[in-house]
Order: C-alpha cells, then sequence, then structure tokens
C-alpha cells in the first residue's frame, strides 16, 4: 500500500513538472493598436494681419480721350460721317508700383480642409500717364464724290490707382504648418483719372472750283491755288476726376504656413481685372508678404 500511495505521489509531481515545461507561449507585443491623432494646425477661427507688396500694371488707353473727342465735334458733320472719336490716339502703358495694407477673415475647417471669407485691402501709389497723337486723311463722298478731311487729333491720359479692396471666397488644404489656398472674389477701388484732347481739321474738295467748294464745317481752310489745307484748332477739352471709384473681379493664389503657435507668415499673388474705369481698361499683378495672427 505504502508503494501505490508513494508512485501516485511520483506521478503528481511529473505532470505538474511537464505541464511547467509545455506551457503555452505568450505572443509578445498583442497589445491593441490605436492610431495617433493627426498632427496639422488647426485653422477655424478668426485672423488678423498686415502685408507689404508690389504691383505690375497694364494701362490700355486707346479709348481714353473718345468721350472728349466726341464732345469737342459734337453736332458737326465730321464726326458723323468719319467717327473722329473712335481713333485709337493713345495706346497701352505698363507701369509698377508698391503698396501696404491689411487682411482680417474667418476660417472653417473640415478634417485637412479649410473654407472662408476674407476683406483685403492695400493703399497703393501706381500711376502712369500716356500721350500721342494722330493725323489722318479721309474721304467722304456722303459730301461730294472728291471731298475729303484733314484731321490731326492729340491726347492726354493719366491715372493713379490709390485704393484697391477685396472681398474673397477662399478654399485651402492643410499640411503641417502649410495651408496652400485660392480664391476667387470682387474687387471695388478708387484712383485719380484726368484727360484732355484737341482736334484740329479742315474739309475741302481739291477738284472743286472756288467759290462753289462744298465745306460744311470749316470754310476757307484750304487753297486751291497752291493745294495746301490749314486745319483749324477746336476748343481743346478736358476732363478730371479725384476719388473716382472702379470695381473689377480678383483670382490668385498663395499659401500660409505657422512660424509660432499662433503667428502666420504669408506669400500670395492676386489678379485684378478692372471693369472699364473712365473709357481705360486696367489689369493688375499684386505680389504680397504679410504677417497675421489667428484667434
Amino acid at each position: 500500500m505504502r508503494c501505490l500511495l508513494a508512485a501516485l505521489g511520483l506521478i503528481g509531481l511529473l505532470s505538474r513538472a511537464f505541464a511547467a515545461d509545455y506551457e503555452l507561449p505568450t505572443l509578445r507585443g498583442s497589445e491593441t493598436f490605436v492610431p495617433a491623432f493627426p498632427a496639422y494646425f488647426r485653422w477655424e477661427g478668426l485672423y488678423v494681419g498686415g502685408q507689404v507688396g508690389y504691383a505690375s500694371s497694364g494701362i490700355d488707353f486707346g479709348n481714353g480721350v473718345s468721350p472728349l473727342i466726341s464732345f469737342t465735334l459734337r453736332n458737326t458733320r465730321v464726326n458723323q460721317d468719319i467717327n473722329v472719336s473712335q481713333l485709337t490716339v493713345l495706346g497701352k502703358r505698363d507701369t509698377n508700383g508698391s503698396g501696404v495694407g491689411g487682411f482680417i477673415g474667418y476660417n472653417w475647417q473640415y478634417d485637412q480642409a479649410v473654407v472662408g471669407l476674407e476683406m483685403n485691402y492695400s493703399r497703393m501709389s501706381l500711376g502712369v500717364t500716356a500721350s500721342d497723337s494722330i493725323a489722318r486723311v479721309f474721304p467722304d463722298t456722303k459730301v461730294s464724290p472728291n471731298y475729303v478731311y484733314d484731321v490731326s487729333v492729340t491726347g492726354q491720359s493719366a491715372i493713379h490707382i490709390t485704393d484697391l479692396a477685396t472681398l474673397r471666397g477662399r478654399a485651402g488644404y492643410v499640411m503641417g504648418n502649410f495651408m496652400p489656398y485660392g480664391f476667387l472674389g470682387l474687387a471695388v477701388g478708387r484712383a485719380d483719372i484726368s484727360s484732355s484732347a484737341s482736334v484740329a481739321f479742315c474739309g475741302y474738295d481739291p477738284t472743286a472750283i472756288p467759290p462753289a467748294s462744298p465745306t460744311p464745317d470749316p470754310i476757307g481752310c484750304y487753297d486751291h491755288s497752291t493745294g495746301i489745307s490749314t486745319r483749324i484748332a477746336q476748343p481743346a477739352t478736358t476732363q478730371s476726376k479725384t476719388g473716382e471709384f472702379f470695381a473689377g473681379v480678383a483670382a490668385g493664389a498663395g499659401v500660409d504656413v505657422v512660424v509660432w503657435r499662433n503667428v502666420f507668415l504669408r506669400g500670395e499673388y492676386e489678379y485684378v481685372q478692372i471693369t472699364t474705369i473712365q473709357s481705360l481698361r486696367v489689369y493688375l499683378n499684386n505680389f504680397r508678404f504679410g504677417l497675421g495672427v489667428k484667434f
């Protein structure tokens, strides 16, 4: 009996020893994986800032003095038959200048997508002047088969843009501390504009025999004996407006970069197409650098 109890005890000890040796292994590193929250700056909220910029501009003065010519030649046959006021007296001019201003806006952020509204203003100094003259001889068979007008026009026009503001809708995408964006909006501004024009002309029929020469406008401007015409100057017309408002559209792109806490730097390009202002066509290329704070 004692032998049987000793054998059972030995089997129990061996069973526990074998169980310890063949214990199921534990899988290392099997903790639940929790992905890290995306690390990018939150742009949502109100922001303000200041900016400095450089602007280049193209101005088409082609029709800049047309209203003045039309007024000078009102109720004359030369303008009715020849359309002198439609002559392209002035050409295109390019200029550049600087500006300083500020911006204020509000962003809404959806994950990494950002949309917002912004008001941008620049006080500018951008001006250019164009002056030129043109002379032509035009036939006018409505008067007689050989009737002609000898016309010369001199014009001058100047524009100085002083203020520019844009209301923009923005859309951007956050990449770490960077947010590239594009925008589209409306532009308004003010400019000082001045123009002047003077016209001189002579209407005559070189084949007519004096004094039967039909001269419905100037009389005695052509010498049949010498064949020389002398243009008769009309009263000059001028026009000047200070602080003339204009409107247009704006589009562009840029990037905001966080540099410290809620402080960010900005670089952007803006194109502005101004609707016709005093018969001038104007566009602007604005390059700006700014510093802003997000609240």
